[in-house]
């Protein structure tokens, strides 16, 4: 179990500011989540340890010595790392926000299936929204889109009511998304539709008719089918001719960044 100085560390743990708090203040919370951090790791040193392994030495030779301990332990770092990820993000400090983030996922990805998808959509979430302000929307999209994916396992699991407290996850995930597609390079979005079309032609493994495709039918023969090459270079021409370029407004389920 988690050491008398360790839990007075972590109840006293701050919460994450409203919006309508100062910078200070997310300074404030940023350093004292740093202080968790340092705790953590002093009383379990997590970080040198394997599922496979035997207990490393904490203080007052606390050890975690079952698969079960450590899964909470990480669970918990991962946490504090995602709040304070946060904390980054709030600060204009996204390089920060990513790093702590993508050190949460990492510690949530040992667990799989196990662990909370509450916990691992919010890891993702600040991933996904600190890559795109640092100028990378291709990853951001991706890392988003599994976080879309994991809210859709969530509702599966989940019941009507927590459903409800769900959506607004879900509402924040697609604006940050939304935001992140409208930067995606003009050649990206072109060889995403040029997939999507081949794809699309791809004869159906399902169906004994060699012109049903797997989206598209009546298919041409596979001679006359372009390339995905060509696809994507004549798209890239016929996007490039407008003036500007929106992404349609229809329900994320349809959006083509989502699959």
């Amino acid at each position: 179990t988690l050491c008398t100085p360790l839990l007075f560390t972590l109840t006293h743990a701050p919460t994450v500011p409203t919006e309508k708090k100062q910078a200070g203040q997310y300074a404030d919370a940023n350093a004292k989540y740093g202080q968790v951090l340092v705790a953590l790791n002093r009383v379990f040193p997590w970080t040198q340890e394997t599922d496979g392994g035997g207990g490393g030495g904490g203080v007052g030779g606390e050890t975690i010595s079952a698969s079960g301990e450590r899964k909470k332990v990480k669970t918990l770092t991962a946490t504090v790392l995602s709040n304070r990820a946060l904390t980054c993000r709030r600060l204009g400090q996204h390089a920060s926000a990513l790093e702590d983030a993508c050190k949460a996922d990492c510690l949530l990805a040992e667990f799989g299936l196990e662990a909370e998808l509450g916990l691992r959509i919010k890891t993702k979430y600040a991933m996904g929204e600190s890559l795109a302000h640092l100028g990378r929307p291709v990853e951001a999209c991706d890392v988003l889109r599994q976080a879309m994916r994991l809210v859709e396992t969530m509702k599966k699991e989940q019941d009507e009511e927590k459903n409800e407290q769900t959506s607004c996850d879900v509402a924040g995930l697609v604006s940050c998304l939304r935001r992140a597609a409208r930067s995606l390079p003009m050649s990206y979005v072109a060889s995403h539709w040029a997939d999507a079309i081949c794809s699309g032609e791809s004869v159906s493994f399902l169906s004994p008719n060699p012109r049903e495709g797997n989206l598209l039918k009546p298919i041409r023969p596979a001679a006359m089918r372009a390339t995905k090459a060509e696809i994507a270079r004549r798209l890239l021409v016929s996007i490039s001719s407008f003036t500007t370029f929106r992404l349609p407004d229809c329900p994320y389920e349809t959006d083509i960044y989502f699959y």
